[in-house]
């Protein structure tokens, strides 16, 4: 693969002229790799110079070819001719203004003029870029699409710009550190908050009143359950559903006792500023004990939040994320009182469940295979010689049991219709049976026959009969709760043992939750601080890339800043930590100022930690402006190689086009900090980012044609 670029001027030649120039170059055998081929032209001759395009193009000696056309065009509107075998084959680049302006895309800025007298500058510098062998090829990729024209904008790092500069350095490394929204705070958490898998029992006093209403909401849910569990057997048809419904009732009544018991209880010992006598008093009556809990511990909440800051600014987490994250963690910390857990036992123990119990609904109707039952029995006692008599006798002992069943849990006025419907069934398997025996049968049935049908029909009914209310017994229980009404009793439990945890953790959680407010006021201040010094005028937010090791040395500020107030996290007052940690923090700006007069300002302070780093990631002072130049936004603001009035003819509308290149012995220091996709070139010289906007459709058009001989003649 070839690593160079020849570069070939057609500028200031006519057409036959451009012709004998490019067969001449062709021809030249001191030229002996002419893979990659950068060509400059001017923008009005670029028709005329067709035939020395075709010449360059069917060589075969090219394998990308990159035309730079300068200079304005003209017409009304304004068109860029083009020969069609250039477009075909190289990507073209136009460059009305070779001193160009310095502007931004998006939001449209004020095109700013540059010097003219840096047009010679300009222009070099770009040439220069695109004869990077690998910035040549990843452009030419870029405009594989033919008859597609570019306008360029280049952004490059200028060679010791700012190196020395301890404001700009400092202002770049704070416009991260305060930037609303970056990172991702750390987790907090402490032993005084209550996880689930710390949760504990309630623990309650023998024979004291919770425990007594507990016990007697548990025996009531078991007796109701025995009742209902009785229920589908074969007796209970005689006793219908009256003993479940009693023991349900009383199971309700004794739920609902807990639940309130409970309520009053959260509501007298409610308190979001720590428990006093009289909400212990309240506690104790019940009959309570409250868990052995940690008390507070300052030196480990100081180590909490110590770590919680160091580890956010070592993953680039700003100070305003910080500081909100202390902020939740104290508005967790600080107890919402018993009486905001109401809602939870209301939760764990519905008001649908003691209502389902108290008052249970009707068992459910006949299901609809009965009638065919019934059916099916009355017809095989009706088929023996006697079947106008043993039929009927059937068809009326199935009614009155159907009758009976559906008359366990409702007025039989209620189910009149699967009354009917039985016994009408009943009558229609006689009178089918009946008629089916004389049609088929030339002979009675013997004896023996038709008893074991008589029988056969005893078992079909009164198996039915039981099958059908063992169905309906136990979607009635199902549809009561009681599994619930279990459950209810233990989650009931659940919440006020969580409730005790909290009484008795309140005041370690009210100490801690005030130490971290003061804390976060602290941090908040520390941010203060850093926004007045270093945005102080003419300093103002940069968007160039911060110095990592500036970034580490104000993270080292604001951790030797904080430590005064960490240790004395206990007293004082929110003002006070934030003054005296704001004085702090200006002191050490004061140190870290003087240290670096007369020194490089990625020199480490005083309290700053030394940081080890492999001869790869080494940094050298001109690393932010790599990183600035080479990471730059491809809508910002550069320098661009047309006019302002040439800015119409833009497609702003599109994406710019991004080749971002930078030395290959810096990769490994700036690789981790740029966009994916950057061109790492053999040279040391340049870095930065090179802009492609296209032209609006319609400014360039490719032509086929031959030209007029005089026209080819110029």
């Amino acid at each position: 693969m070839s690593r160079r670029v020849v570069r070939f001027d057609l500028r200031g030649s006519g057409g036959n002229e451009a012709a004998a120039r490019a067969r001449a170059f062709l021809a030249d055998d001191t030229q002996s790799d002419l893979s990659l081929l950068l060509i400059l032209d001017e923008a009005s001759a670029l028709r005329r110079h067709r035939q020395a395009y075709e010449a360059l193009v069917s060589s075969n000696y090219t394998d990308g070819m990159l035309c730079v056309a300068t200079g304005p065009i003209d017409g009304d509107p304004p068109l860029l001719e083009l020969p069609g075998s250039l477009t075909q084959a190289a990507g073209v680049i136009w460059v009305p203004d070779p001193a160009g302006i310095t502007w931004r895309t998006n939001p449209p800025g004020p095109a700013i003029r540059r010097d003219r007298r840096d047009a010679d500058t300009g222009l070099r510098l770009l040439l220069d870029v695109l004869s990077q062998a690998d910035v040549f090829r990843e452009t030419l990729r870029r405009l594989q699409a033919p008859g597609l024209v570019v306008n360029p904008g280049l952004r490059l790092a200028g060679v010791g710009e700012g190196q020395n500069d301890f404001d700009q350095a400092l202002a770049a490394a704070a416009t991260r550190l305060l930037a609303p929204g970056a990172g991702k705070a750390p987790a907090l958490t402490s032993r005084y908050e209550e996880t689930r898998a710390q949760r504990a029992a309630v623990r309650l006093r023998r024979d004291g009143p919770l425990d007594n209403d507990v016990a007697a909401a548990r025996t009531a849910v078991e007796e109701a359950a025995e009742a209902a569990g009785d229920l589908p057997r074969p007796m209970a048809m005689f006793t219908g559903t009256q003993e479940a419904r009693a023991a349900m009732s009383r199971a309700s009544e004794r739920l609902l006792a807990l639940r309130d018991r409970l309520e009053r209880l959260f509501s007298a010992a409610h308190s979001s500023v720590g428990l006093e006598p009289e909400h212990l008093d309240a506690i104790e009556r019940e009959g309570v004990t409250l868990p052995s809990v940690p008390d507070f511990d300052a030196t480990e909440t100081a180590s909490t939040i110590r770590d919680y800051i160091r580890d956010g600014l070592d993953n680039r987490v700003a100070l305003p994320v910080l500081t909100e994250g202390l902020n939740r963690w104290q508005r967790r910390l600080m107890p919402l009182g018993s009486r905001a857990r109401i809602p939870d036992l209301r939760r764990a123990c519905p008001d649908e469940v003691i209502t389902r119990l108290r008052h249970a609904e009707p068992m459910p109707g006949s299901q609809w295979w009965l009638p065919l039952a019934g059916l099916t029995s009355t017809a095989l006692a009706a088929v023996g010689p006697l079947g106008v008599v043993s039929g009927p006798v059937m068809a009326l002992l199935w009614t009155l049991l159907v009758t009976f069943t559906l008359g366990r849990d409702q007025p039989l006025a209620r189910r009149v219709g699967a009354v009917t419907g039985n016994a009408v069934a009943a009558v229609a398997g006689v009178v089918g049976a009946v008629a089916a025996a004389d049609f088929l049968l030339a002979d009675p049935l013997p004896d023996v026959v038709w008893a074991g049908l008589l029988v056969l029909s005893l078992v079909v009914a009164l198996g039915a009969v039981l099958v059908s209310w063992r169905a309906r017994a136990q979607r009635w229980v199902e549809r009561c709760g009681l599994a619930q009404a279990g459950e209810a009793v233990e989650a009931l439990l659940g919440v006020a043992g969580s409730v005790s945890g909290e009484w008795a953790r309140a005041g370690s959680k009210i100490a801690a939750a005030d130490a971290v407010s003061r804390m976060s006021v602290a941090l908040d201040q520390v941010g203060v601080a850093v926004r007045e010094r270093a945005f102080r005028p003419p300093a103002e937010e940069s968007a160039a890339e911060p110095d990592p090791r500036v970034t580490h040395y104000l993270s080292d500020l604001v951790m030797e800043a904080m430590a005064p107030r960490l240790r004395v996290l206990v007293s004082g007052t929110t003002a006070v930590h934030g003054e005296q940690v704001r004085h702090k923090a200006a002191e050490l700006f004061e140190v870290w100022e003087d240290h670096v007069s007369g020194r490089s300002p990625y020199d480490t302070p005083p309290f700053g930690r030394e940081r080890q780093l492999t001869p790869e990631r080494r940094l050298n002072e001109d690393l932010p402006e790599l990183l600035a130049a080479a990471g730059a936004d491809p809508r910002g603001e550069m320098r661009q190689f047309c006019s302002a009035g040439e800015i119409p003819l833009l497609d702003l509308g599109a994406e710019p086009m991004t080749v971002r290149f930078a030395s290959q012995r810096d990769r490994a220091a700036l690789a981790d900090s740029l966009p994916t996709g950057v061109t790492w070139i053999p040279s040391t010289q340049f870095a930065g980012t090179l802009r492609l906007l296209p032209l609006r459709g319609g400014v360039a058009r490719q032509s086929w044609a031959a030209e007029p001989e005089q026209e080819a003649a110029r």
